[in-house]
């Protein structure tokens, strides 16, 4: 460096110095999220009363299931069904179906409504069973929220049925990845 270039580069800095700036200092910001959980609710579901006719028939329902995915992990989701068939006091047993819709349902979301039919994966009609059988699930990076869906359920009655009431327990899980 010539001598000019150095004197001119110091009278800058003396310049600066007399104005009273200070050097510059680096700082740091962080912010610390902590996911929520993920969350399914098991609401009960109740058929309508039906009577024996002498001809087999079937009963429909609707089974509203809610995801809320706060985990903040974006590794998706997955629900499964499972449990027993419906039985009476003497053992009689009834054949319990769900159909989840053919495509994603429009799903509620906090802040509105989201069509997750490209991310959401319903599952074909099932027969319910003890066998865990997934109903819904999420791809990665997906399915964050509240979310609600419908599934349709229907229960066989054959044409010689015994009468009395018919209940089961069924188990609904939420895990975390498709």
């Amino acid at each position: 460096m010539n001598l000019k270039n150095i004197s001119a580069a110091g009278a800058i800095a003396l310049a600066a110095l007399a104005a009273g700036t200070m050097p510059a200092f680096a700082a740091t910001a962080s912010e610390t999220i902590t996911g929520g959980g993920l969350t399914t609710t098991s609401p009960d579901i109740t058929f309508a009363s039906v009577a024996i006719t002498g001809s087999p028939t079937s009963q429909s329902g609707s089974y509203k299931l809610d995801v809320n995915d706060l985990s903040g992990n974006n590794s998706g989701w997955k629900v499964t069904l499972a449990g027993a068939a419906l039985t009476n006091l003497d053992t009689t047993t009834l054949v319990t179906t769900a159909t989840p819709p053919g495509a994603a349902p429009c799903t509620t979301v906090v802040t509105g409504c989201t069509d997750l039919a490209a991310n959401v994966s319903p599952t074909a009609p099932f027969a319910v069973s003890t066998t865990a059988v997934p109903l819904f699930s999420a791809a990665i990076n997906t399915g964050q929220l509240d979310h609600n869906f419908t599934t349709g359920m229907s229960v066989a009655v054959p044409a010689a049925v015994s009468s009395g009431a018919y209940t089961s327990t069924w188990t609904v899980s939420v895990t975390s990845g498709p």
